[in-house]
């Protein structure tokens, strides 16, 4: 659960708006693609497979920092394996990374460590094809799942410590972006890409005296060089 203190968590029609129209941008650009786009003659229609080590970093929204997480850039890795024919390939990328929320500002120790791992299937469609390089569209969407370590702590609640359990979280996530990459040789292949999530959690903040507990939505960019190696 994420933790604030008097906040107001009524958010403009217009962010909702921007944020549903990124999301249906991003799951609906690799389908387009591969129903616009027409291969080039010659252009390779044999399936083919691909492994990629992912190694970048994760910007977190910065409206979780009124819950008191840390929310500047953290280094992040992962792995992605896809399978595809032509422009168009899936699969499934694992993506973790790290981060702090703080549960009492006094206590140094009362800042856990929050582990962000994320499974998602991925489709990718190559939009377009330049110089050696490609333009690649991706959507995604699947589970996220964060952990606290310690998991266990001890807080000052006024009367004396409290014993705050911080149960495991998890949560969809879905989300789509943007990338270029360049193949090497026969095999190997390098690129960059530019991506924003988004997941909901409960959070807490406290309303006339008492604690209100509503679903909020919360998102990430996320920044990742690849290195592939393709399976022919």
């Amino acid at each position: 659960m994420t933790f604030a203190t008097e906040r107001d968590l009524e958010h403009g029609q217009r962010g909702k708006r921007l944020a549903a129209a990124a999301m249906a941008l991003g799951l609906a650009l690799p389908w387009a693609t591969a129903a616009c786009a027409q291969p080039a003659p010659g252009a390779d229609r044999a399936w083919h497979a691909q492994i990629t080590a992912l190694a970048g970093a994760v910007q977190l929204d910065g409206r979780l920092a009124d819950y008191q997480w840390d929310v500047n850039p953290r280094g992040a890795w992962g792995a992605e394996a896809t399978v595809g024919r032509s422009r168009l390939a899936g699969g499934v990328r694992v993506w973790s990374s790290t981060t702090r929320q703080s549960l009492d500002p006094t206590v140094a120790s009362a800042s856990p460590l929050v582990h962000s791992t994320s499974l998602e299937l991925v489709l990718r469609g190559d939009v377009v094809e330049r110089w050696g390089g490609r333009l690649v569209a991706s959507a995604s969407g699947g589970w996220l799942h964060l952990g606290y370590d310690p998991d266990r702590l001890e807080i000052d609640g006024g009367g004396g410590p409290v014993t705050v359990d911080l149960a495991p979280i998890d949560t969809g996530v879905m989300g789509g972006g943007l990338g270029v990459e360049r193949s090497f040789g026969a095999r190997w292949l390098a690129g960059v890409e530019l991506d924003h999530r988004f997941f909901d959690l409960d959070a807490a903040h406290q309303s006339g005296g008492s604690t209100v507990v509503r679903r909020e939505r919360f998102g990430d960019w996320n920044a990742r060089f690849r290195i592939g190696w393709a399976i022919r």
